[in-house]
């Protein structure tokens, strides 16, 4: 699985159609289990690590 992943991303992002605007940042800090100190509530109230969205143009 993690193979064909990584194949499909490889082909996806070789496209010239694909630039950095149209991905989406990926807070990986509050992905459940994957920081300990995640399971804290207080942990999201850091603003430099989870700030609010992008303002629209």
């Amino acid at each position: 699985m993690d193979n064909k992943l990584a194949d499909y991303m490889n082909e996806l992002l070789s496209k010239d159609t694909v630039t950095p605007c149209h991905l989406s940042p990926l807070p990986i800090l509050g992905v459940p289990h994957f920081w300990a100190e995640n399971e804290d509530s207080h942990f999201y109230d850091d603003a430099f690590v989870f700030r609010s969205g992008r303002r629209k143009k």
